[in-house]
C-alpha cells in the first residue's frame, strides 16, 4: 500500500487485459475549522490491449473504486482476477505486417 501513497499509478497487463491502479483523494466534507476532509481510495481501470491508458478510447476503459485499505486492496486483486476472463474471451487478434 505504501507504493500507492506516492501518488503514482501502477500499471500492468495480463491475457489481453491492461490495468491501472492509482490512489486518489476526494473531499468528503469540512471539519470544525472549515478545512476540507479528504478520503483516499483506489481507482482501478481495466481496458483491452494493445494501447496504453492515455491512448485508449475512454469508452473502452472500465473503472471501479475501492477503499484505500488492505481489505480494499484484496478486493482490487479479486476484481482484476475476475476481469481477466472477460478480456480473454473478447481478445482481438492484431496482425502485424513485416516489411
Amino acid at each position: 500500500m505504501v507504493f500507492y501513497s506516492y501518488g503514482k499509478p501502477f500499471t500492468g497487463s495480463c491475457d489481453g487485459m491492461r490495468y491501472r491502479i492509482k490512489m486518489e483523494k476526494r473531499e468528503i466534507g469540512k471539519d470544525a475549522d472549515d478545512k476540507p476532509l479528504t478520503e483516499k481510495y483506489l481507482d482501478v481501470s481495466t481496458w483491452p490491449e494493445p494501447y496504453s491508458y492515455e491512448n485508449t478510447d475512454p469508452g473502452q476503459i472500465s473503472k471501479k473504486e475501492f477503499p484505500f485499505t488492505e481489505e480494499g486492496y484484496t478486493a482490487v486483486l479479486e476484481h482484476l482476477n475476475a476481469s481477466i476472463e472477460m478480456y480473454k474471451t473478447s481478445r482481438r487478434v492484431y496482425n502485424i505486417r513485416k516489411e
